[in-house]
């Protein structure tokens, strides 16, 4: 094949430096002999719009292209409580709300044990079963100088039948208190807490 000559020549030329500007590809080599520019390849898949062509103002992405917010954080949990104290709490709402009062009174101090055997304890305490509450977790805990003392502020909801299954959600404090590593219920009143 002969090459292009004159004013065909020129065309060509002409052609591809269009061609390479716009960023197409050109079927044919220039005439000068050079190797051909490769086609640039196209944007990947998760690209929300192309580059715009070299010179050209950038646009602002339209609400539809906007990069998705971010999630909110989790909350984190409250600093000043102590992983073991929340372990003891949260397994003593457990065996409450399985209305399970056998193993929620193991989790009573030595004293309030001494004064009640299990079986006065299932006897005297059947009122813990009553409105069967619902454990939502530790609002807040707040320790005596010793650090062995905690209240601990929880928060449950209830249904009484009396009030025809209206949900009550109250702030009951509870008194914890470590002896060596385990925290222990520091005994129950024998008239309910009303809580606030």
């Amino acid at each position: 094949m002969r090459p292009f000559t004159g004013r065909r020549a020129q065309r060509r030329l002409t052609w591809s430096a269009v061609a390479i500007a716009a960023g197409i590809g050109c079927s044919a080599p220039a005439a000068t002999g050079s190797a051909q520019t490769p086609a640039p390849e196209p944007p990947p898949a998760t690209q929300t719009a192309p580059a715009p062509p070299h010179g050209a103002p950038a646009t602002a992405p339209t609400g539809d292209q906007a990069a998705p917010p971010a999630a909110a954080p989790a909350a984190a949990p409250a600093a000043n409580v102590d992983p073991a104290l929340k372990a003891r709490v949260d397994a003593y709402w457990a065996a409450r709300m399985a209305m399970n009062l056998a193993a929620a009174y193991t989790f009573y101090d030595p004293t309030f044990r001494a004064a009640y055997n299990e079986q006065q304890f299932l006897q005297n305490f059947q009122r813990l079963l009553r409105f069967r509450p619902e454990y939502l977790g530790i609002d807040k805990v707040s320790y005596a100088p010793s650090k062995t003392v905690a209240t601990v502020t929880v928060k449950l909801r209830t249904r009484p039948a009396e009030l025809d299954g209206m949900e009550l959600v109250s702030n009951n404090d509870e008194k914890w208190q470590r002896t060596g590593e385990t925290w222990f219920k520091q005994g129950e009143p024998l008239l309910p807490d009303f809580g606030r």
